[in-house]
């Protein structure tokens, strides 16, 4: 891939490889500046279990703007389900970005099925089922119909890897 400076948006529900597959997508932009914004950073990360949205979704729209303003490819992932007090998905302030300063933006929606991820969030053990449950809920109904859809259900990381990267292609072009 040879596009420079893009905003690759991949959100969707908890477990579903978003994480596993930014960090992995690097390897496909060697010859251009990636970053790679984990949401969770903030939640779990910077400060653990934060539930302020609202900081949370800024510190990471600075970050991926300043990195998109310094000619950087910005990978940004999370379930990016949450909505701001008037009832617009905070999603929406990355896409302003994109048009900010004319990126390519690819937006990409992860799903599997729930008893997938109550398989994987076993190996995890940060949720419970409940919370896992809301968070599926909360981002399949936050699913836009401009976004990649990529069902990661039984699939290995190589053959999610392959689907992202022809998705990425077909939007570039």
């Amino acid at each position: 891939m040879t596009m420079k400076n893009k905003l690759i948006i991949i959100r969707g529900v908890a477990c579903s490889g978003k994480t596993t597959i930014a960090e992995k997508l690097r390897k496909y932009f060697p010859k251009e500046k990636t970053a790679i914004i984990h949401t969770n950073m903030f939640y779990h990360g910077i400060v653990d279990g934060d539930k302020n949205n609202e900081v949370v979704i800024e510190n990471a729209r600075r970050i991926a703007d300043n990195y998109l303003k310094n000619n950087y490819t910005v990978i940004l992932e999370g379930t990016l389900s949450y909505k701001d007090k008037n009832g617009k998905l905070y999603l929406n302030k990355f896409i302003s970005l994109g048009r900010k300063y004319k990126v390519k933006t690819i937006q990409l929606f992860f799903t599997t099925n729930f008893k997938e991820l109550q398989i994987r969030e076993t190996k995890r053990n940060r949720l419970s089922i409940k919370e896992l449950k809301e968070f599926y809920n909360r981002a399949i109904n936050t699913k836009k119909s401009n976004e990649i859809t990529i069902d990661t259900t039984n699939k290995s990381i190589e053959k999610v890897l392959i689907e992202v990267n022809k998705n990425i292609k077909n939007v570039q072009q």
